[in-house]
């Protein structure tokens, strides 16, 4: 189990696996219940690490009622928080709120601060994805309070680049830039390689809203190459759709179709429907530059359609009115 812990935290993901799976049998041979659930939970850890979520999802589905029945309410706590990260994950906000909601419950009851703040750090997640921008700012703003009176180092730039989310929403860039790198400064004193990847990440979707396009493009291929060394695959599709993205907006339309293809095979095959949703919009206006109306309509019907059906309306009739007014 701590060997497996080890290699998780150096993002060796293959290896880790390996040992949890060579230390659950062993805990259910000698009916150690508790350590049984803990594997099941740290194997869900990984597979959500590498965005295999219906697989983390099974996983921490086991896990919880073993929990329950050894009465560790840190456990359920814990199963009912990375649930509710799946849930986000798939675009499943109204589930995700009321996990988070549970756990934080149960956090607060038997004083896990560390669980606490990360339950509210989730709500803010939550927040944002349903555009309420003021609560997720108010949300990570308490979290940070907290992250750094226990001295959570990696909570406190996840914090960080969170807020430079709200910023960057809000078109305050010298603010969100600054954000972001304050937290990759501390992801990198720690080695954090995800943290650095979603930083860099970050800097490039600032740097592109600026229409400042090479710097954007360099910090996504920075990102996409760490994504790919420490296989998180949501963080590669987001990359090669926001490198479409520049590849558009400078008129290279063959490279911005083959980034976008990239990405929607992606999407797919992890199961996120808002990427999906996301990718297919920008194909839309891809297929529309190219005067191609047919694929342009077809694209942007189908991203709105996934917009709605994950309860995001708003999305759904943006990309509805867009697709409008763009046509002859």
């Amino acid at each position: 189990m701590s060997l497996g812990d080890l290699s998780r935290m150096q993002d060796r993901y293959a290896e880790a696996t390996k040992f949890y799976q060579q230390a659950l049998p062993i805990y259910q041979q000698v009916g150690n219940r508790l350590s049984e659930a803990n594997s099941l939970l740290n194997l869900g850890d990984v597979a959500l690490q590498q965005t295999h979520l219906a697989e983390a999802g099974k996983f921490y589905q086991q896990a919880l009622p073993i929990y329950r029945q050894v009465g560790s309410r840190i456990g359920i706590g814990n199963c009912a928080l990375r649930l509710g990260d799946v849930a986000l994950q798939q675009a499943r906000y109204t589930d995700a709120e009321q996990l988070y909601r549970q756990a934080l419950t149960i956090y607060c009851q038997i004083g896990d601060r560390l669980g606490e703040v990360n339950c509210v750090l989730s709500l803010g997640h939550v927040a944002v994805q349903l555009a309420r921008v003021g609560e997720a700012e108010k949300l990570y703003q308490q979290a940070l309070l907290i992250l750094r009176q226990i001295g959570n180092r990696v909570g406190e730039a996840d914090c960080l680049q969170r807020l430079g989310d709200v910023a960057l929403v809000q078109s305050r860039y010298a603010e969100a830039e600054l954000l972001y790198q304050q937290a990759l400064c501390i992801f990198r004193q720690i080695g954090y390689r995800l943290g650095e990847a979603n930083c860099l990440k970050s800097l490039g979707d600032a740097a592109r809203l600026q229409a400042r396009y090479e710097d954007a493009e360099t910090s996504y291929q920075q990102a996409l190459t760490t994504y790919h060394k420490i296989g998180h695959r949501l963080g590669e599709a987001n990359c090669a759709i926001a490198l479409g993205d520049v590849a558009r907006l400078r008129g290279s339309h063959t490279e911005a179709s083959q980034l976008y293809q990239r990405a929607l095979l992606v999407y797919r095959q992890i199961g996120n429907p808002r990427g999906e949703a996301n990718c297919l919009a920008s194909m839309a206006k891809l297929a529309t530059l190219q005067h191609n109306p047919n694929l342009a309509r077809e694209a942007a019907d189908l991203a709105a359609t996934i917009y709605a059906t994950i309860g995001l309306t708003a999305q759904a009739q943006q990309v509805r009115d867009e697709f409008t007014q763009s046509q002859p």
